[in-house]
């Protein structure tokens, strides 16, 4: 009785081995499961010539050059960009956001910006009527540089990117924001006395928007994602001052605005301004956001200076 039941659980013994689904994979494939993989590999192979993907990523073989000096030249067009969530994550997450006023198009639209977009296009009416240059001249200098400021926003949205109609209104945007840093620029300049050109109580540009505003516009301008491509600022003031700036135009734009003007006595207030920034930085509970982004105070020097020899007051 004990030996026939023995060998009856061996015999169900050796048949559940001999039927386990893992002695198949390690017998490998039945002959028909072989030859169907083969015939999907042979399907695979014949149809990658007309795939899209394929056809792509050919292309960009054929088209890649192998030199580090034209890598760097591709990564070397971009100059702001997004700060990534993961870092973003790791502070106060409004450190990167501007808290007044958008300069260029990663904070466009924010509904809490809105209220200076107003302001913005007052700035544009009353820099080109005191050039006495028409608006198609700051337009069309903006557009010749389209493409490379494009090229300077990282990982910039579709709705900004392209020619056309996408393009104009980057254009747009261009010329809006850049005219009014520039005056914003040349109310610091002339500590809020603009009065020959806005109105005393004007709510921006007068004395009280010096005194109660531009502390929050320069903070603005040290955010990472809010940042205008100084080539933009280099076109403006070439229409303004042509005869001043155009020898400066065929170099870079960080050189030309820094450069123009060397003048050493003022330094030592240039460092202090350099620390304010980043203090008002740090105030916003991040880490120290100013890296090239500080050649801003390079153009804000200029300004002072070319006020201080009575050019634009």
């Amino acid at each position: 009785m004990g030996e026939a039941s023995l060998t009856s659980s061996r015999s169900m013994s050796q048949r559940s081995v001999e039927y386990h689904p893992l002695m198949e994979e390690e017998e490998g494939l039945s002959p028909a499961a072989a030859a169907a993989a083969d015939d999907d590999s042979s399907r695979v192979c014949s149809r990658s010539n007309s795939s899209s993907w394929v056809v792509e990523m050919e292309k960009k073989i054929g088209d890649m050059n192998s030199e580090p000096a034209v890598e760097m030249a591709r990564w070397k067009r971009h100059s702001i960009y997004r700060v990534p969530e993961r870092i973003k994550n790791l502070h106060n997450s409004k450190a990167y956001q501007p808290e007044l006023v958008s300069l260029g198009p990663f904070h466009h639209g924010d509904p809490e910006l809105l209220p200076m977009e107003e302001h913005k296009r007052r700035a544009v009416v009353h820099l080109v009527k005191r050039s006495g240059k028409p608006l198609r001249d700051f337009i069309c200098a903006v557009a010749e540089v389209a493409p490379q400021l494009q090229e300077a926003y990282k990982d910039l949205a579709g709705e900004w990117r392209g020619a056309g109609e996408k393009r104009e209104r980057f254009v747009e945007l261009m010329v809006t924001d850049g005219c009014f840093l520039v005056e914003a620029m040349r109310m610091d300049a002339l500590r809020g006395k603009v009065e020959g050109d806005y109105a005393p109580n004007d709510p921006v540009f007068s004395k009280y928007g010096y005194l109660y505003l531009w502390n929050y516009i320069q903070s603005d301008m040290v955010v990472v994602e809010n940042q205008l491509p100084l080539l933009l600022l280099q076109r403006l003031l070439v229409v303004l001052d042509h005869d001043r700036y155009q020898a400066h135009s065929h170099r870079p734009a960080t050189a030309s605005l820094k450069g123009m003007h060397a003048d050493c006595t003022a330094f030592p207030s240039r460092i202090r301004q350099i620390k304010t920034w980043r203090l008002a930085a740090r105030a916003r509970g991040g880490p120290n956001l100013c890296g090239k982004e500080m050649s801003y105070l390079g153009a804000q020097f200029d300004f002072r200076l070319l006020l201080r020899e009575k050019k634009w007051k």
